[in-house]
């Protein structure tokens, strides 16, 4: 859909859309630095981490509702907004209402990023010992 997908842009000039093809996962924190908003409308993912790596560089996410990672990570109108992967005009304003507003795209980043601050080896490890247990 690269093709479609670029006409589209192009019908909106004033908004910087860029195509980077394959990026290194060594080079995914600079890209991610560049970003306003992690849009992620996924269907069927069972995690996403994609949305750990944008929280980590304190970016808001707009996240598909199926995205494994939703009920931990994502704190719908906290650190970014939770959509149906295939309501378009849900995601348009999702990602329009942190595009627009600096002090929400703001208080939404860091929000993220204290969110995926607790997120560390011995929560992960903690978290498999609760599962086993159970």
């Amino acid at each position: 859909m690269e093709a479609e997908l670029r006409l589209q842009a192009n019908t909106f000039a004033h908004l910087r859309v860029t195509f980077t093809g394959f990026v290194n996962q060594s080079e995914l924190p600079s890209l991610l630095a560049c970003c306003d908003v992690l849009a992620f409308p996924t269907k069927d993912e069972p995690w996403g981490l994609i949305v750990n790596e944008a929280m980590a560089a304190g970016l808001p996410v707009v996240v598909g509702d199926d995205a494994g990672c939703v009920p931990d990570l994502v704190k719908d109108g906290v650190n970014g907004f939770v959509v149906r992967p295939d309501d378009v005009e849900a995601l348009k304003v999702a990602l329009a209402k942190i595009v627009n507003d600096p002090k929400l795209k703001n208080e939404m980043a860091e929000a993220s990023a204290r969110i995926i601050e607790r997120w560390t080896f011995s929560e992960c490890i903690s978290g498999w010992q609760r599962g086993l247990e159970r």
